[in-house]
């Protein structure tokens, strides 16, 4: 039991817990008690206790809404039910109001009660963001659930149109800046490993008469070029192609032997720098990737054959790049090829002994998958869109198809006919992944060998699957689709290959090819 002074009249207040705790002897006249079950106050008449008021607190929403919706692009139906509790009991009227962006035409929302129904436009015009809020109110006070709702619609590919596609078909083109080789740094270019992503196409050469130092070319998606420069730190000498690159969305990183990983800024690259963010040194760096302000390495085993990575590092580029995390591959047992980071929270580390481990990075817990139909070979060379995980074979034309939230196997695709690209040398992450998958989560792109053609000049088939039945819908029978398979970017309907021949293709410049829309 509690007592409180009324402020106004000086009049004592007194806190009980039930009716059934309220005193029936010794109360004085215009005592008042207030009852925490019933919210309700009540006063002392002489003869017995009398509710006075209802102390109205506000409901609580006990089911809310999702925090993000992505919407259907066919007019399927969001049904969207909420549930309230009031602690008075008194009856909840629900309501909903657009507090962020606006709805157009990309939704209509009904309301029946406490079940809301979003029904989404079909037609892609109408495609937009915005955000509802919920509100359940008991009259006096309210609750509130708030979700954002997206509908997009992807882009659609014809990809099928590969098929009749030759080494100057479907669009293809020579970047002519690239193309002429004296309009870029350096006398005897030999291109060497090419990365993009959904707007950009990074690649690097090599200039023999200046020992192999390496040159950066950023082009866009298109073929427009960007900027090019010497990247001249590190020791330059032992060979330019000591050196590979990866990309993310809006910015890619360098590697580069005893000069660490640069990590660049692609909204930035106009600048003296070259958008540089930060450069990471430190024994055995072979590869970078970025979340946020955070920055994972990758760190390999100097001395060992193969150079096989040992570790994954996070490092806070907001704290002098302060070291959060370190995972150990198990070195010496297992080891890691063609690491990923998607553009989420996770990072996939594929090992050779057939398991994945996938890192969170906000929290550094992990997950391990152990593929038990795991395609075995010295290098896997993986990809995912954070759903679906596909490996392929060294030694054969068959790729695996796994549920990553699962890890359990799906189906496979095999052509006998061709072999994934593997020349048996795969330095570090020079190799990088093989596979892709587009944007829309749709499609596999893979570049295959044929297997009776030589390792350095055999042709080179840029082969497209469906995900959801393994079908082949689409491939480029051509030795111009690149010498080695990492040699080639994907990004927004783009593919951007190195030309192929027994020396990287020194007097050839990168071609484009532009899939049609369907």
């Amino acid at each position: 039991m509690s007592t409180y002074s009324d402020l106004k009249g000086g009049i004592q207040t007194t806190v009980y817990s039930t009716a059934a705790d309220l005193p029936l002897t010794g109360v004085s006249g215009g005592a008042q008690a207030y009852v925490t079950e019933t919210h309700r106050l009540y006063l002392w008449n002489g003869s017995g206790w009398y509710s006075i008021a209802l102390i109205n607190t506000a409901p609580t929403i006990t089911t809310g809404a999702a925090a993000t919706y992505a919407l259907a692009i066919d007019g399927t139906a969001t049904v969207i039910t909420l549930v309230a509790t009031d602690p008075e009991s008194v009856p909840i009227t629900w309501s909903h109001a657009v507090t962020t962006g606006s709805i157009g035409s990309a939704a209509v929302v009904t309301q029946s009660a406490n079940v809301f129904t979003v029904t989404p436009s079909s037609t892609a015009a109408d495609a937009g963001t915005f955000s509802l809020t919920f509100t359940a109110s008991d009259g006096i006070n309210v609750a509130t659930s708030t979700a954002a709702f997206t509908l997009a619609f992807v882009v659609e590919y014809d990809w099928s149109a590969l098929s009749s596609g030759t080494a100057t078909g479907l669009g293809a083109t020579s970047i002519s800046t690239q193309s002429n080789t004296s309009s870029l740094g350096g006398s005897n270019i030999t291109w060497r490993e090419i990365t993009g992503n959904s707007t950009h196409t990074i690649a690097y050469y090599t200039d023999s008469n200046d020992s192999y130092a390496p040159w950066i070319v950023v082009s866009t998606i298109d073929g427009t070029l960007v900027k090019n420069w010497k990247f001249d730190t590190g020791s330059v000498p032992t060979g330019g192609w000591r050196c590979n690159i990866q990309a993310g969305e809006g910015w890619f990183t360098i590697f580069r032997e005893t000069a660490g990983v640069s990590l660049y800024d692609l909204s930035n690259i106009a600048n003296s720098t070259h958008g540089l963010v930060t450069t990471t040194t430190a024994s055995g760096l072979v590869a970078g990737w970025k979340y946020g302000t955070k920055f994972v390495a990758a760190h390999c085993q100097w001395g060992v054959s193969n150079r096989d990575v040992e570790k994954f590092i996070v490092y806070d580029m907001s704290n002098s790049m302060a070291v959060l995390h370190t995972y150990n591959t198990s070195s010496g047992s297992s080891y890691s090829r063609g690491a990923l980071y998607n553009g989420g929270d996770k990072f996939y580390m594929p090992l050779v002994s057939g398991k994945l481990v996938i890192m969170d990075l906000d929290d550094y817990s992990t997950t391990t998958h152990a593929f038990t139909q795991y395609i075995n070979g010295p290098r896997p060379t993986p990809a995912t869109d954070g759903v679906h995980y596909v490996v392929n074979s060294t030694t054969a034309g068959t790729i695996r198809i796994y549920n990553l939230s699962t890890g359990s196997f799906v189906r496979s695709i095999s052509n006998a006919a061709y072999r994934w690209r593997d020349d048996g040398y795969a330095w570090m992450f020079s190799q990088g992944p093989q596979l892709k998958i587009t944007a829309d989560g749709l499609y596999i792109i893979g570049v295959t060998k044929v297997t009776s053609a030589s390792a350095t000049t055999g042709r080179h088939k840029l082969s497209v699957w469906k995900i959801s039945d393994g079908s082949w819908v689409g491939s480029v029978d051509s030795q111009s689709e690149g010498r080695a398979y990492t040699h080639w970017a994907y990004g927004s309907g783009v593919i951007t290959t190195m030309p192929a021949s027994s020396s990287y293709g020194t007097s050839d410049g990168l071609h484009i090819f532009t899939i049609p829309t369907v």
